[in-house]
């Protein structure tokens, strides 16, 4: 009893703090950024280190520079698109829409193109079924429904 109270204290805590947290639309647009670079692409990021070999100190520069460089234009677009009205709209598109391909690359090692998304289109019902299953429920959970509860949680600043 005396755990579930204590699990019960920390995420009431946790909660508290996210509210006392005040960004501005531009820091969230950072954050996500980066979470989904560095998360969400792990499959990338493991492939690029598979291929690049990195053991001097120019290929970790080449390596950073690439986060950079997706990073930034992944942040670039986040910021024309998202504004006071669309931010948590896209925001949610986004998280679900990652979490969904971070575990269709890891669990099926499936590139994400537009030939995949053509056979995502054309899959009827049935065929669709085949591939729901509790892994999958725990990746929309963690990856997607716990970043939005965080962003629906966290009070943005506009100026």
């Amino acid at each position: 009893m005396m755990r579930i109270f204590k699990k019960i204290n920390f995420v009431q805590s946790f909660i508290i703090a996210v509210k006392i947290i005040n960004l501005k639309l531009w820091q969230m647009n950072i954050i996500v950024s980066l979470l989904l670079v560095s998360v969400y692409n792990y499959s990338f990021w493991h492939d690029i280190f598979r291929i690049i070999h990195p053991s001097t100190i120019s290929s970790y520069a080449f390596i950073f520079s690439i986060f950079m460089l997706v990073t930034l234009i992944v942040n670039l677009l986040l910021t024309l698109f998202c504004t006071k009205y669309s931010y948590k709209f896209i925001y949610i598109v986004i998280f679900l829409g990652s979490s969904a391909c971070l575990y269709f690359t890891n669990e099926y090692n499936v590139l994400i193109d537009s030939d995949m998304i053509q056979n995502l289109v054309e899959t009827d019902a049935s065929e669709a079924f085949d591939f729901i299953n509790g892994k999958m429920f725990l990746y929309l959970l963690v990856m997607g429904l716990l970043p939005i509860a965080i962003m629906l949680k966290t009070p943005i600043r506009f100026e």
